[in-house]
């Protein structure tokens, strides 16, 4: 052979894992100008480099190499990077050019990790957040879905169906994808519903009256609460109203949320307590003599507010407090009045009328003795 005019891949590069040896080894030849192998040459150095490099990666092994026979060998030749379309470019110095070999392909690894998607996630209480999962070699280089391999858990107080996680709690959740050896973790939030509180309005009712019915519901169909800061009203937390004094009165209604639901809106309704209409009670009073003086009277009103009593016939009786003085024989009248309050109306006056009579009188004779004429009279 003669004198080293060129190179040529003897062994062109193979398809190989990522990180993985080409096999077999790459090998370049030295040619002379009739293109026979320059077998006589074990000096010359020949080095591999990218020519087209689309997945990015770094090559391992390319460095130089000594011819042996005019026959360069790359053994452990590896590229970490998955791609499809690499080509390698041999040299040994100005004299003897390049020469680019095939073009070839890099595949993924073998499964390194896998990576859930998303990583995180913020969801409403009882809906499901969807997970998908990418495998990936030792190298980074993507395997693809591997999303129907992997088994999904979730920590407590949350449940997966499949690749869909959720819960009916608000809360933080870490959802875990397993395939195999492999696991990742993403973080899951799930938050409380709202909610809405709907309170009919509450009509105005006098003092003596029923108080109106509270009617409050949630959207969440949670129990509504009640309470008051009126001093007109009192309320229970069940929403039973009482009455207390004429004026405005001011319900509030409540729902504070639970493990699913947020607390709601406080929503309020006012309404007005006017005047209550009393009525007087005034027990009836039977005929008297003068003997009976004093009498005493006795009225109540439907307010709990005292009764006032005031004679009509101050020449037949008088009145002081709830006692009746009986001054002359006639027909006695007194009225019983309540004049009414900041909560309650004037009362209809109610009269009561008695006779005053003559008192009744018996005589009582004891029996006479008999006697002789000649004695005592009896």
């Amino acid at each position: 052979a003669g004198t080293v005019t060129h190179l040529v891949f003897g062994i062109q590069p193979s398809s190989a894992a990522a990180g993985a040896s080409i096999s077999p080894a790459v090998t370049v030849e030295l040619l002379d100008a009739n293109n026979n192998i320059v077998a006589s040459d074990n000096t010359t150095t020949v080095s591999l480099a990218f020519g087209a490099n689309p997945g990015g990666g770094a090559l391992t092994g390319g460095e130089s190499v000594t011819v042996s026979n005019g026959v360069a060998t790359f053994s452990g030749l590896s590229i970490d990077k998955a791609g499809t379309g690499y080509t390698l470019v041999a040299s040994s110095g100005p004299a003897h050019g390049t020469v680019t070999s095939n073009a070839f392909k890099v595949t993924p690894a073998a499964l390194a990790s896998i990576v859930i998607s998303p990583a995180t996630a913020s969801i409403a209480a009882g809906t499901t957040q969807t997970y998908t999962v990418e495998g990936f070699d030792a190298y980074g280089n993507s395997r693809g879905d591997v999303t129907g391999s992997t088994v999904f858990t979730v920590s407590t107080g949350a449940a997966c169906a499949g690749v869909d996680c959720g819960s009916n709690l608000a809360g933080d959740y870490t959802v875990t994808g397993t395939d195999g050896a492999f696991t990742d973790t993403a973080a899951l939030t799930v938050t409380s519903l709202s909610q809405t509180i709907s309170f009919p309005d509450l009509s105005g009712v006098r003092l003596d009256q029923t108080a109106p019915a509270t009617l409050a519901s949630a959207s969440s169909t949670l129990p509504v609460t009640y309470s008051t800061s009126s001093t007109t009203c009192s309320v229970t937390s069940g929403g039973l109203i009482s009455l207390l004094h004429a004026g405005d009165c001011t319900i509030a209604a409540d729902q504070s949320g639970n493990g699913t639901y947020a607390a709601a809106d406080q929503v309020s309704q006012t309404f007005t307590i006017a005047k209550g209409n009393q009525t007087i009670t005034f027990v009836s009073l039977a005929d008297k003599t003068l003997l009976n003086s004093p009498v005493t009277i006795s009225a109540t009103a439907s307010s709990g507010l005292p009764v006032s009593f005031a004679s009509n016939s101050l020449s037949i009786c008088t009145v002081s407090g709830t006692s009746v003085s009986l001054v002359a024989l006639g027909l006695c009248s007194i009225t019983a009045s309540e004049a009414g309050s900041d909560d309650w109306n004037g009362a209809t006056a109610v009269t009561q009328t008695f006779e005053i009579k003559l008192a009744a009188q018996t005589i009582s004779f004891p029996d006479l003795s008999g006697v002789r004429l000649d004695q005592t009279a009896p």
